[in-house]
């Protein structure tokens, strides 16, 4: 079904160039409270870049044409298993203890510590995931038609600690995170906005942290379809005891090339578990998107970067018109 594949491309593309202009903002504005906003979209864009790369590269066809892309993007592909729920565990967290304490009265020293918290689950858990896997990676990598290269993961009883269980847990801490800041905004919905009057950052408004509160529902709902389904799918497939590390990794340079028509219908709902691995990056950057570059102060920016660009291409030609304008208003009273 290559029509599938293409679909894909187009959803991917507009799921990593969409997020991006947010995403410059939330970059230089970057503050104590919003770098969970900033490492979700990260880690959405660049799985969502990847897997647009490879969807395109493999089209149609299992060549193994760059082995060594391959290997870092099958990385990359455990590491967003984690990245975003732990993003979005970062956002939840933080703002559920802003909205609790004076922001104003943070000292310097406890915004640093409260920024490496948030980099430690945003950023080093995926890492850490990614490195872990190893343990558990069979062989080298597979190659999906149309969906490109793909982490070879063995089914055992080590893989559950490793693996599996780590986004199931993330998930519901911020599901959990996510809660109790909707119960807030009911309790004090009437006092938001002059609260956010004393917030240290310009960008956290009322109208955004009900967004965040949104985007947390959403990304929840998308991820845990994914790491419910891994955990599922591993149980009734039946995994075995570790059997070691040389046993586990005796054919380690392999790599299986599997045609769309094998992995498709391979053991139980494997195709849609493929495809759902690599559209749900797509459809939380485009939440994402939709969530924080939707906003009346993205509106404003969007405009101030319109007016850049046609006063960039206008030129001169811009600066005659100008004075042309004033001429004629001049002689026409």
């Amino acid at each position: 079904m290559p029509a599938v594949n293409h679909v894909f491309t187009v959803f991917s593309l507009l799921a990593f160039t969409s997020p991006s202009v947010p995403f410059t903002w939330h970059l230089t504005e970057a503050s104590s409270w919003n770098a969970g906003t900033c490492l979700f979209i990260f880690w959405t864009g660049l799985s969502s870049l990847v897997w647009f790369i490879n969807s395109i590269v493999w089209d149609g066809n299992i060549v193994n044409w760059t082995p060594v892309w391959c290997d870092i993007s099958t990385r990359i592909a455990i590491a967003t298993t984690i990245g975003i729920p732990a993003s979005m565990l970062v956002i939840q967290r933080r703002t559920y203890f802003m909205v609790r304490q004076s922001a104003t009265n943070e000292k310097t020293a406890q915004k640093r510590r409260a920024l490496a918290i948030d980099l430690l689950i945003g950023l080093g858990l995926p890492i850490l995931n990614m490195i872990l896997s190893i343990i558990v990676q069979g062989h080298r990598f597979d190659i999906l038609e149309d969906v490109g290269c793909y982490p070879a993961i063995v089914n055992t009883s080590l893989t559950y600690i490793l693996i599996t269980l780590w986004p199931v847990f993330i998930g519901i801490a911020s599901f959990v995170f996510t809660v109790m800041n909707l119960s807030y905004i009911q309790r004090h919905r009437h006092s938001l906005d002059s609260w956010m009057e004393c917030t240290p950052s310009s960008l956290l408004t009322s109208s955004l942290y009900i967004r965040l509160v949104v985007l947390g529902f959403i990304a929840f709902g998308l991820s845990s379809m994914l790491s419910v389904r891994d955990l599922v799918s591993q149980i009734t497939s039946g995994s075995v005891v570790w059997p070691g590390w040389n046993v586990v990794h005796a054919d380690f340079g392999r790599v299986d090339q599997i045609p769309r028509g094998i992995w498709a219908g391979r053991g139980a709902h494997s195709g849609f578990g493929v495809e759902l691995k690599r559209w749900v990056s797509v459809g939380c950057a485009l939440a994402a998107f939709f969530v924080l570059g939707t906003t009346r102060e993205a509106g404003e920016r969007y405009r101030a970067f319109g007016r850049m660009i046609l006063k960039v291409l206008g030129g001169k030609n811009g600066q005659q018109d100008e004075e042309n304008g004033d001429l004629k208003r001049y002689a026409f009273g």
